[in-house]
């Protein structure tokens, strides 16, 4: 999806630091943005900072924050649309949290294709718990529709590309040994 790498265009090229700042900053950021939404959702100091040391040293949050993938991002934005439709459901349905759905959902969905969970995840609250809120779950499907159109625009724009083979020969085959190294590496 081209969010993540349209704003890799926005930094100076150079060393390999310029192509990992963007999921740097956005893993941090999410670090920032975790201790601020628990906070505001439980006025609770001790458990946001618990929040937020959790997540610092969480060795995925970690490893994804390296790379230079789209990862770190999806993290932050599944966080704010996941704080706006939190902040939705306890009732606070001005314009300006319908809007910020709207706006953080666009962009995680086009940042990566695994945001698909997060629209999946709230349909489900809707379908099991949230039964009598027609109101909201007609303004939230209007949302997603919207949310969704600039996605459809830029997989037609992509299907209207020159077919090429998606070969990925570079990547080599994983061994066990390498299942078990990155076990290893995500429990330390």
């Amino acid at each position: 999806m081209p969010l993540y790498f349209t704003l890799v265009r926005l930094f100076p090229t150079g060393p390999e630091i310029s192509l990992r700042l963007p999921s740097m900053l956005a893993g941090l950021s999410g670090i920032a943005f975790m201790i601020g939404i628990v906070l505001r959702l439980h006025k609770n100091y001790t458990l946001a900072l618990l929040a937020g040391a959790l997540l610092a040293f969480n060795p995925f949050h970690i490893w994804y924050s390296r790379m230079a993938r789209p990862y770190a991002l999806l993290f932050l934005l599944s966080l704010l649309v996941s704080y706006f439709f939190l902040v939705l459901l306890r009732g606070n349905r001005s314009r300006i949290v319908w809007i910020g759905f709207l706006l953080s959902s666009v962009a995680v969905y086009l940042t990566h294709y695994f945001a698909a969970a997060l629209p999946i995840a709230q349909y489900i609250l809707f379908a099991f718990i949230l039964r009598g809120h027609r109101g909201f779950f007609r303004r939230w499907i209007i949302v997603q529709a919207v949310a969704v159109v600039p996605v459809l625009v830029w997989l037609y724009a992509l299907a209207q590309q020159p077919v090429v083979a998606m070969n990925i020969v570079w990547i080599p085959r994983p061994s066990l040994n390498d299942l078990v190294l990155t076990i290893w590496n995500m429990t330390l």
